[in-house]
């Protein structure tokens, strides 16, 4: 694994054959949501926005669960 940071990005490398996508997945959402926490400024829409994000992504792994 190796992280670069230079002005504007972070860039972190994985070997793809030690790593699950799914749980690269996971990651990213948990970026995607800091991220979006990040720039909320706690308005109405800013919070339906988000909470339709995460509603979207769990529906997505969940699924199966309840459908055949």
């Amino acid at each position: 694994m190796t992280i670069e940071r230079n002005d504007q990005d972070i860039v972190i490398r994985l070997n793809a054959a030690l790593f699950d996508i799914n749980d690269v997945q996971k990651l990213i959402n948990h970026f995607h949501f800091v991220e979006s926490n990040a720039q909320n400024r706690g308005t109405e829409e800013n919070a339906a926005k988000l909470a339709h994000e995460v509603e979207t992504s769990w529906w997505a792994e969940n699924r199966h669960k309840f459908l055949p």
